[in-house]
């Protein structure tokens, strides 16, 4: 065990108090021999939504429309990833790019809001 280890367990005890509850939901895909399956599972996180101008993102490669989230990973029994989504304040965030600090105590998640699917409604 490296003293990195410990970190993410002291920043989430640290900070933890400044970041809000949130939903982070897992999607994992299982190869079934003549497919695959998906399941997801619903995991409690603690998680920001950073606020930066657009001005800041674009320059880094983060697109214009993107919504930047960080969540803490103490606690946190699985890593984020692509086909992941987190839910904060009822608005869900679809992941589109991750990053990890170099101490691995947190993800750093550019992500897009996600829109309710479409329904065709022949009423209309």
């Amino acid at each position: 065990m490296s003293a990195l280890d410990g970190l993410a367990a002291v920043f989430g005890s640290a900070f933890g108090a400044l970041f809000a509850d949130g939903v982070l939901h897992k999607t994992t895909s299982h190869d079934t021999g003549g497919g695959f399956s998906v399941t997801t599972a619903d995991l409690p996180v603690k998680a920001l939504i950073e606020t930066s101008a657009v001005a800041d993102r674009v320059p880094s490669g983060i697109p214009a429309g993107a919504v930047l989230v960080t969540v803490l990973r103490a606690g946190l029994p699985v890593t984020v990833d692509l086909d992941d989504a987190v839910t904060l304040g009822g608005t869900t965030y679809r992941v589109v790019k991750v990053d990890t600090d170099p101490v691995g105590a947190s993800y750093s998640l550019a992500t897009v809001v996600e829109c309710a699917p479409w329904r065709f409604d022949p009423t209309r």
